[in-house]
């Protein structure tokens, strides 16, 4: 089979390539920034799939194209990125549907996401609940599951909605959260610890991918794990699975959420809107769909998937550290002002 992969130079999409070479498909990636990966079935074309010049090169070059697996995304809206953001999170989407359907190409995958259903409180969301998006990464995910929506009846458009993705590597805020339990320093929680925040293993929402790629229909699905328990069960698993001294402690939300919305807007935490609603409220995803309609099954549950992320960290924490070519979610998080409660932890 022949794949074209945006993104494949990030973490995710950088995953779903990998993996796809190795069941010995060819791959196309797209993407801005250079591709570190070499494999005799693997095209890389360092092009910005929100041109439409440059896209039309690409698929009139590389067709005939078996399904498309859009992963590509720009994470935070600044001032300096604000046209790279909107062209990215958007007008990609309407350039690749467009590409697909004139080069009669019928599957799509589109690496959505669960903040568009914004501040949802509860267990079991399924897809149909209303989306209502409270950050700008959000919306563009529903702006792009309109574009596809508009032409379900000429493509064959599969969104995916996963929420926080963890495999081996995944770094980011996480190596944050590492290095207090690998030192056994007290670790915060803001508020009880009594919500419950569903992730998903990367292997897992690669697996719905190369599902979603032979399904033949239009399709939303939430992904994501079973067995979610509370943040507190979560880290006191973890804590005890590696041995550590850390002891789990809690902060007022009352004053710590204003104090890091503040600190995120000043640029002195790494903590944003997403993370902090991740933070306070509870999100359960309904897979039943997925299992239903794909027969599609999470392997790995939240707990395994922190504990094996925490162990791959430890045993190669040296090698990360030094790599200055890691980029996106494989970097190391930046503490900013997170280091002050460090300081007395």
């Amino acid at each position: 089979m022949r794949y074209l992969i945006t993104g494949g130079s990030g973490y995710f999409g950088g995953e779903l390539k990998r993996s796809l070479l190795k069941d010995n498909h060819t791959c196309i990636n797209v993407d801005i920034h250079r591709d570190d990966d070499r494999h005799p079935n693997l095209i890389s074309e360092m092009v910005d799939v929100s041109k439409s010049v440059d896209m039309d090169d690409i698929f009139k070059k590389h067709a005939p194209i078996d399904c498309v697996f859009h992963a590509a995304a720009q994470l935070q809206l600044t001032s300096k990125t604000r046209s790279l953001f909107y062209a990215t999170n958007i007008d990609a989407t309407r350039i690749l549907a467009e590409r697909c359907i004139r080069f009669g190409i019928k599957n799509f995958v589109f690496i959505s996401s669960n903040c568009v259903y914004g501040r949802v409180n509860g267990i079991n969301i399924p897809e149909c609940s209303p989306l209502s998006p409270f950050e700008e990464y959000g919306k563009t995910k529903v702006a792009s599951e309109t574009i596809l929506q508009d032409v379900s009846s000429k493509l064959h458009a599969v969104c995916l909605r996963p929420p926080t993705i963890i495999g081996e590597g995944r770094l980011g805020i996480l190596s944050i959260v590492f290095d207090f339990i690998r030192e056994g320093r007290k670790l915060w929680l803001i508020g009880s610890g009594e919500n419950r925040y569903q992730f998903i293993y990367s292997d897992d929402l690669i697996h719905a991918c190369k599902l979603a790629a032979h399904y033949y229909k239009s399709a939303v699905f939430n992904v994501g794990c079973d067995d979610v328990p509370t943040l507190n069960e979560l880290f006191l698993a973890l804590i005890q699975e590696v041995k550590s001294r850390s002891q789990i402690r809690h902060l007022p939300p009352k004053f710590f959420v204003p104090a890091m919305k503040l600190s995120f807007k000043l640029g002195l935490s790494p903590l944003g809107p997403y993370q902090y609603n991740m933070i306070m409220n509870t999100y359960v995803g309904d897979t039943s769909k997925v299992k239903r309609e794909l027969n599609w099954y999470p392997t790995k549950s939240n707990i395994v998937i922190m504990v094996d992320n925490y162990r791959y960290y430890i045993a190669n924490r040296k090698t990360i550290l030094t790599n200055k070519m890691l980029s996106g979610h494989r970097q190391l998080g930046r503490p900013g002002i997170i280091s002050l409660i460090k300081w007395i932890s």
